[in-house]
């Protein structure tokens, strides 16, 4: 169960392929932080994750909802440091203290899915990873610096088709969107 802990995908994993199925109304409430769970360091200090991706493997995530909260300070849906993500009709709200989904590395598509009401910012690229989030819902996302996305890297690249961004909010900048480095693209 990942409300008793994260699920670490690194090299001890004998798969190639690894997919994780929810059933229609289940809800996956994000574990309590824990010094255990440290995973990615970053300039602000370590991403702790229910998921966190950390090799060359392929994770399909579909029909997930990732509930965060106050009680998960501080912990991400998911981290991305290599491999490849594919996440559909997912839903991702109430994170809070870090980004819903961090990508340090390796790639992430997202697919008919939302993030809501994350309050430390819905997805980061950065280091760079490549994303692709296509016919997706990013409302109500608040952060230091780009409420919906942040993109660092100079080989960081992001892609939003057909996505909505709305309704989001950064203290500082950029509050859709904010870009230090990278490339991100907008299309229909």
């Amino acid at each position: 169960s990942l409300s008793e802990g994260p699920m670490h995908f690194d090299s001890s994993v004998g798969a190639s392929e690894v997919s994780i199925v929810g059933e229609e109304g289940a809800v996956i409430r994000l574990p309590l932080a824990s010094k255990r769970r440290r995973r990615l360091s970053t300039d602000s200090g370590a991403i702790q994750a229910a998921i966190v991706l950390s090799t060359r493997l392929m994770v399909q995530l579909e029909g997930l909802t990732f509930q965060g909260g106050a009680a998960s300070f501080g912990v991400s849906a998911v981290v991305v440091e290599s491999g490849d993500l594919e996440m559909s009709n997912c839903t991702v709200r109430g994170v809070q203290g870090a980004r819903a989904l961090h990508a340090s590395g390796g790639g992430a598509t997202i697919r008919s899915s939302v993030f809501e009401a994350n309050l430390a910012g819905a997805i980061a690229a950065t280091s760079g990873s490549h994303v692709l989030i296509r016919d997706s819902f990013l409302r109500h996302n608040a952060a230091e610096n780009g409420g919906a996305l942040a993109v660092a890297g100079n080989l960081t690249e992001v892609t939003a088709v057909a996505t909505r961004i709305a309704h989001n909010s950064a203290k500082a900048k950029g509050g859709a969107l904010h870009v230090e480095g990278g490339r991100v693209i907008l299309a229909l």
